[in-house]
């Protein structure tokens, strides 16, 4: 929370097997004062993406099938309006 706001941390991900974890517990080490959330958006990997993104500490929305990054964020985005997150952060899942 920042001055009374929430925010969201999305990272859209695609076949990032060894790198979303880092990157999780990256922004978790570095934004743990601000971020309220970390949520990995799994565009249909077809690796462990949404298991190590998940045991990094993100919540993880898993789209069946790959659809590009505008529709993970997209994803996101609704996700984030669901939960009345005031503020959205967008990083890249590598």
């Amino acid at each position: 929370m920042f001055e009374n706001k929430s925010i969201a941390v999305l990272i859209p991900a695609y076949n990032e097997e060894g790198k979303i974890g880092t990157v999780v517990k990256r922004v978790r080490e570095s934004c743990s004062s601000f971020a309220d959330e970390i949520v990995v958006i799994n565009d249909g990997s077809k690796d462990k993406t949404q298991e190590e993104a998940s045991a990094a500490g993100a919540n993880v929305l898993n789209q069946e099938k790959n659809q590009g990054v505008g529709a993970a964020l997209r994803r996101g985005m609704f996700y984030a309006l669901e939960k009345n997150i005031d503020i959205v952060v967008v990083m890249g899942g590598d």
